[in-house]
């Protein structure tokens, strides 16, 4: 039995109130507080341990895992590994610079680098690709960083990030005090980076800047904006789903909008057409602000809604466009300041519910051709000049 024990394990550690978590290990006679937790964490983390002193050379050591709190909150924990280490094992845990959102332009790299071996470390080569092309490595010396032990921050080189790119980056650690390393399943990190959008872009057909509404989505929910965002989209319609979540950067100023590019609503924009129960729309907002749709067909087949609106969004315009399906904000969920102007949702519902005792505020539907309308505890609300179909619409508020 290895005098020599080490716990790894990524963690996300949410206190609520007052709640804590500890780590014990038995030492065959005992259990033993190893390390304790208690503040919230901003996002999941790797954690490396040395339980040698209590499991070191114990045949029966046991671990666990205790979390008390007031039934809210949590403590997720996964990967949990529990090894006798090598005497030079390096890992490289996280990419710490640069953290999405940030504008373009040339970056630093920076990372942390832990100490994941016997001896201390002293000494790395740090060795990294962007979208597959090699950089120049990185010869790292310092320290020494203790068994257990990580830096963080350290500068491996930098990288100009061009607006609306998606970048895959790879970065590896070799020769760890001047020796190989005996455990590559540490040493490699990727990580998808880009800077946040600002301007006007286009969606589909020759050169554009996104092939899709995914990738374009994919970046408004990971890099955020920086000022109005515009995308063009062209006369293609996509086979998609997409979900729009709260973009970082989005204000009253620094709106997001799509619209197609010729100004003909049904043929550009993006029509799903898989049954999917469990998620039933073409395009979701999902605590969303300051997003507008024109010009665009937004359909659903195999389903129902083509619009899903939730999760507190807010200031959300769609005008001009054909919706092929329901538009829905649900029971549980409190949107405002909706607007719809002038769309053919012909045989289509606009169902916007909230939550009894909720005030939704600033409902606008006019000038659309569709079936039904449905509204509760709604304000300010303002209904007219809707049309509906040969069999006739109404309105329930």
């Amino acid at each position: 039995v290895s005098p020599n024990i080490l716990m790894s394990f990524d963690h996300y550690f949410a206190a609520g109130n007052g709640a804590v978590g500890k780590i014990e290990v038995h030492d065959g006679s005992n259990w033993n507080t190893v390390v304790t937790y208690s503040d919230s964490m901003v996002k999941s983390q790797n954690e490396l341990v040395d339980i040698s002193s209590f499991a070191g050379g114990v045949s029966n050591a046991k671990v666990r895992f205790l979390w008390e709190g007031d039934s809210s909150y949590f403590w997720a924990v996964d990967n949990i590994k529990v090894y006798a280490p090598i005497t030079n094992d390096a890992s490289i845990t996280e990419i710490q610079s640069p953290n999405m959102p940030f504008s373009a332009g040339n970056k630093d790299i920076k990372v942390n680098l832990l100490n994941a071996g016997l001896s201390p470390l002293s000494s790395v080569v740090f060795n990294w690709t962007v979208n597959g092309v090699a950089q120049a490595p990185f010869n790292w010396s310092g320290g020494p960083i203790s068994t257990g032990a990580s830096l963080d921050n350290i500068t491996i080189g930098s990288y100009n990030f061009l607006d609306a790119e998606i970048n895959t980056l790879k970065i590896w650690v070799e020769q760890p005090n001047g020796s190989g390393d005996l455990n590559p399943l540490n040493d490699t990190i990727h990580s998808t980076l880009a800077a946040a959008l600002c301007g006007t872009y286009t969606i589909g057909g020759t050169s554009p800047h996104f092939s899709n509404f995914t990738e374009a989505v994919y970046l408004l929910n990971n890099a955020g904006i920086s000022c109005p965002v515009i995308f063009n989209v062209r006369d293609i319609v996509f086979d998609e789903q997409v979900k729009l979540y709260d973009v970082q950067g989005s204000s009253v100023i620094n709106t997001i909008t799509f619209r197609g590019e010729s100004g003909d609503s049904s043929v550009a924009g993006i029509h799903y057409q898989t049954s999917n129960p469990t998620n039933d729309y073409s395009f979701a907002l999902d605590g969303a602000s300051y997003v507008y749709f024109s010009d665009l067909l937004i359909s659903r087949s195999n389903g129902t809604y083509s619009m899903l609106i939730q999760g507190g969004s807010h200031d959300i315009t769609v005008s001009s466009s054909r919706l092929d399906g329901d538009v829905l904000s649900p029971r549980y969920s409190v949107d405002s300041v909706l607007t719809f102007l002038g769309n053919n949702m012909e045989g289509k519902t606009i169902s916007l519910h909230h939550p009894v005792g909720t005030d939704a505020g600033s409902i606008r539907i006019e000038d659309n051709y569709l079936n039904y309308i449905y509204l509760n505890n709604a304000s300010n609300v303002q209904i007219k000049n809707n049309s509906g179909n040969s069999n006739g619409g109404h309105s329930y508020i």
